[in-house]
């Protein structure tokens, strides 16, 4: 489940006034006028989140508190790497006998490496997470290419199969 997925799915509930996103990117789930849990993005477990007691003792009625237990936990079994949601970066015009071409990183470290056009292929990095959209964008050999600066912006959510 996707940091985004949890706080679409947690806002309905009742007693629940908001959930917003703090500074270093964990959940704040606000009731009472006050941050009643706090879920670090990168938690693997109930004793990381603050305050995690308001779910088990009284913040929430009995189907809430089964509901939130519910959330909570398949956030927390989530794989950090999947907690992000990932987008694909379609070169527009750049088409081959095998598909449209889409930027594709040579290795993980987005800061250092080299990119080339591919067409879609699982084994390859074409997915980024928003964070490293942003790196490559900012790269000095991209910062003042207009098309593909455009191209990033209007980069495709991969929806999960």
């Amino acid at each position: 489940m996707t940091t985004k997925e949890l706080i679409e799915k947690l806002k309905p509930i009742l007693e629940i006034e908001d959930v917003t996103i703090g500074e270093n990117d964990e959940i704040h789930v606000w009731i009472g006028g006050m941050i009643s849990l706090l879920i670090p993005n990168n938690a693997k477990t109930w004793f990381e989140i603050s305050n995690y007691e308001k779910v088990t003792a009284g913040a929430f009625n009995d189907a809430e508190r089964v509901y939130v237990s519910s959330l909570i936990n398949q956030f927390l079994s989530t794989p950090l790497e999947d907690r992000e949601a990932k987008y694909r970066v379609r070169l527009r015009g750049f088409n081959s006998e095998n598909g449209h071409q889409y930027l594709t990183a040579q290795d993980d470290n987005v800061r250092a490496t080299r990119f080339f056009a591919c067409a879609e292929k699982p084994d390859l990095k074409q997915e980024f997470t928003q964070d490293e959209l942003n790196v490559i964008a900012n790269r000095n050999q991209f910062k003042g290419v207009g098309w593909l600066q455009d191209l990033i912006r209007h980069a495709e959510l991969v929806e999960d199969d």
